[in-house]
């Protein structure tokens, strides 16, 4: 039996990674392997880890189509968290067809984050 899935993004530098989650998107550092390949952040319950990747694997694009869809409790407070520290907006703050109130951010690495709220209860 399944009990969650954790995402981890290949990024080419940790330390950034961990602090744009970090001063962007208000995530604490959990942890960080010893080799410093390997970290991740967390935000309430939910983690997310990343991977430190360098040579050729840092320049495939097979990130590109990674997209996040995180639900939180109240998309307002982040939205205006995300608007004030400037983070890039793909998409703004609307109601979708999908039940969802939701925008859509990337991070420097080209990692999409879809951040929403339910509008069913």
């Amino acid at each position: 039996m399944w009990t969650h899935i954790t995402a981890q993004l290949n990024v080419p530098d940790l330390e950034a990674a961990l602090d744009w989650y970090r001063v962007h998107l208000g995530c604490k550092i959990a942890w960080r392997s010893e080799d410093r390949s390997y970290g991740a952040v967390y935000n309430g319950t939910t983690e997310l880890f990343f991977h430190q990747v360098s040579g050729e694997a840092a320049n495939e694009p097979s990130t590109a189509g990674t997209v996040l869809c995180i639900r939180v409790p109240d998309v307002d407070r982040v939205w205006a968290q995300a608007q004030a520290s400037e983070v890039p907006i793909v998409s703004e703050l609307e109601e979708k067809p999908w039940q969802m109130r939701e925008f859509e951010v990337r991070d420097p690495w080209g990692h999409r984050l879809r951040i929403g709220q339910s509008t069913l209860h």
